[in-house]
């Protein structure tokens, strides 16, 4: 026993412990889930098929939430299933605008949430219970709560990333809280192939961030990515904050994302800053 015991202490020691059971793996240590979240934008830059993507990003999570099934749905019925039975996407795609209607509640609070939030935060048990998708799509595959990611395009809502378990609870603090800082990462992602692109979206998918930019968005890119203020920025480059800002719409645009820390994990997919 007294062995186990200091192999245990030597696991703690260098990070190797294997977690109890609802605690995260490397839990407030921002390099772990910073590595995720690169690892996560790595596979997108190398996906040429939307549906081994999506199983990937799924894979990846499981490693830091426990959970039994997840489902990338669109706000038009297109849905990916990931431990599902075929029968979910047929349900989504049949009933999409009743479905949502149901989920207002907790599409609100993740709007409030940094677009995260999960179910049993939003609706009671009995409105739960009430809702058709509970009893049609929730149900028949033995979960009693899920929690979401909210993805967003310049268009509105682009998709949900939903993850599912079977217990009632739901999901602890700390896991939505890993989802938040994920999900600029799963965003690119997500983003990278959408729902029905093929060889061309994939190609475009795959080039290398900075090859779609001029040297001096380049430039700009990568200072904003180190976390520079645009009047920094602007110093450096011998401009005015204005032209920064006017140079960041454009970089956003190019390269598809919405937020600086889009921009960042974006960057740092190819290894530089």
């Amino acid at each position: 026993m007294q062995g186990a015991s200091e192999a245990s202490k030597l696991a703690r020691m260098h990070g190797e412990e294997r977690p109890r059971k609802g605690e995260l793996p490397g839990a407030g240590s921002a390099g772990s889930w910073q590595h995720l979240a690169l690892e996560i934008v790595e596979r997108a830059a190398e996906a040429r098929q939307r549906a081994r993507l999506l199983g990937d990003l799924f894979a990846l999570l499981e490693r830091r939430i426990g959970f039994d099934s997840g489902s990338v749905a669109t706000a038009s019925g297109d849905l990916f299933g990931w431990r599902k039975p075929e029968a979910c996407r047929q349900a989504w795609t049949e009933r999409c605008p009743a479905y949502l209607r149901e989920l207002a509640p907790c599409l609100r609070l993740a709007a409030a949430s940094g677009d995260v939030a999960q179910d049993v935060d939003a609706m009671s048990g009995r409105e739960r219970g009430r809702a058709s998708f509970y009893t049609e799509y929730m149900r028949p595959l033995g979960a009693r709560s899920y929690a979401f990611v909210l993805v967003r395009s310049s268009q509105g809502l682009l998709s949900a990333l939903s993850l599912s378990r079977p217990e009632p609870g739901g999901f602890a603090a700390r896991e939505l809280e890993l989802l938040r800082q994920l999900r600029p990462a799963l965003a690119l992602a997500l983003r990278s192939l959408p729902e029905g692109s093929r060889g061309a979206a994939a190609s475009d998918a795959g080039q290398r961030p900075r090859a779609r930019l001029t040297p001096r968005e380049v430039e700009i890119a990568a200072y904003v990515a180190r976390g520079l203020r645009n009047a920094e920025v602007a110093a450096l480059c011998g401009c005015s904050p204005n032209t920064v800002r006017n140079q960041l719409v454009t970089i956003f645009r190019k390269l598809d994302v919405s937020t600086r820390a889009e921009l960042a994990m974006r960057i740092a997919s190819e290894g530089g800053g």
